[in-house]
């Protein structure tokens, strides 16, 4: 009897364990694709800058070719907290910054980008708003 009971425990233990590591498997996979996808649009980026560079010779174009490999490095870094985001297990670590940099950090290498104008003030709009994100207005000239 307590051995059939130690074997049932045993069972369950087991597939918890199996759940468990499927999940992770998963949030993993989930989160190298979202990797694997971004890394993808950075190096269109830094090889789009590198042609231009050999059709014209401006120097701008070479820079944003770095400021594109310096993004992807950056991308890199983060897979771990892809990871936590695909399990739910991500924790915010809320901190002031300049917005203008943030922008910056995310478009760096790129000469065009397409927004919606609508989409983005909405979004800027909510982020000033929020009560967590700590922005000075003098940073971001408001």
């Amino acid at each position: 009897e307590q051995k059939s009971k130690a074997v049932e425990e045993f069972l369950i233990y087991k597939e918890t364990v199996l759940q468990h590591q499927h999940a992770k498997e998963k949030a993993s996979k989930k989160a190298d694709s979202m990797l694997n996808h971004t890394l993808k649009n950075v190096l269109a980026d830094g090889i789009a800058a590198v042609e231009l560079y050999q059709l014209t010779g401006e120097s701008t174009h070479l820079a944003n070719a770095t400021l594109s490999m310096k993004r992807g490095m950056t991308w890199t870094r983060r897979r771990q907290s892809l990871i936590m985001v695909c399990e739910g297990t991500y924790q915010l670590h809320p901190e002031k910054l300049c917005l203008r940099q943030l922008v910056r950090d995310c478009i760096d290498g790129r000469d065009i980008v397409f927004v919606d104008n609508a989409a983005c003030g909405a979004v800027g709009d909510n982020i000033k708003d929020d009560w967590w994100v700590e922005i000075d207005p003098m940073l971001i000239g408001m």
